[in-house]
């Protein structure tokens, strides 16, 4: 089972710092992510068959993309780990409106996630002519 946790920063009036009593965070790694036509959007879609590119701006290499799925159940998550600060690009291979994360952790634990979907109907997924969008895996 999955679960979601947000946390919500508290912070006081003289201090910008974190005050958050329970809880150690790093800061977030300061990301650009892009898609064909532009800034990629967090909590967006993502068209079937194109290529989100995710560049980390700050951090110390090596930096890890991870793509999970959250169906079908034990689908495996996709890493890719780059000793560079060059993008990092995935290409979305996922029906349309499959839900899925995208992050990108840097080798001191700064870390960027953004939940996303897949969008569109491309026939990029299709292994023959006669298969159908509801016969493609995840």
């Amino acid at each position: 089972m999955s679960r979601y946790v947000h946390f919500i920063p508290n912070f006081n009036d003289t201090d910008d710092a974190l005050n958050c009593p329970n809880g150690t965070f790093l800061e977030p790694l300061n990301t650009t992510g892009t898609v064909a036509n532009g800034p990629m959007s967090i909590f967006g879609f993502v068209d079937q068959c194109t290529d989100p590119s995710i560049k980390p701006n700050t951090g110390t290499p090596p930096f890890t993309l991870k793509v999970t799925v959250h169906y079908p159940p034990l689908h495996p998550p996709f890493n890719l780990t780059l000793n560079t600060v060059d993008p990092i690009t995935w290409t979305v291979s996922l029906v349309s409106s499959r839900p899925f994360f995208m992050s990108m952790v840097s080798s001191e634990g700064l870390a960027w996630a953004g939940p996303m979907h897949s969008r569109g109907g491309e026939i990029c997924l299709y292994s023959a002519p006669h298969v159908r969008s509801s016969h493609v895996c995840c």
